[in-house]
């Protein structure tokens, strides 16, 4: 039997050995005082750490819900200054049009951000509320 090494004892007390090594380590922890002792050591030190490590473990307690609910985005409005924007094109002068174009557009764009940072604070709040 070869001399035993306490990382073989460490490695015997995370299951990494094979069972032959195993057998002659544990026959030798009964004839040996300080290699039962050292043993045990290593068992006291191994159960203290992962006792210490599961209590320092982060562990997030937050439930977020399945589904935010939203405020519906009121795709039949963004078609009155679309119509509004094809008509003003085929009928208005083009200087009065594209002026007009750019209103509507910028109107529809700020409209569309607006809707979408409300619900986007609203998630906010619920996710505030439930944390």
């Amino acid at each position: 039997m070869k001399p035993i090494d306490p990382i073989e004892i460490s490695r015997m007390i995370d299951g990494e050995l094979n069972p032959e090594r195993e057998k002659e380590i544990h026959s030798a922890l009964t004839e040996d005082e300080s290699l039962r002792r050292e043993y045990e050591n290593l068992i006291s030190l191994d159960s203290a750490l992962k006792f210490y490590g599961n209590e320092i473990m982060f562990q997030p307690n937050i439930q977020i819900p399945q589904s935010l609910p939203l405020r519906p985005v009121h795709f039949p409005l963004l078609g009155i200054p679309l119509l509004i924007l094809h008509l003003s094109i085929k009928f208005l002068p083009a200087l009065f049009s594209s002026v007009l174009v750019i209103l509507l557009l910028f109107f529809v764009i700020s409209w569309i951000l607006r809707s979408l940072l409300r619900a986007s604070d609203q998630e906010c709040r619920i996710l505030g509320a439930t944390l």
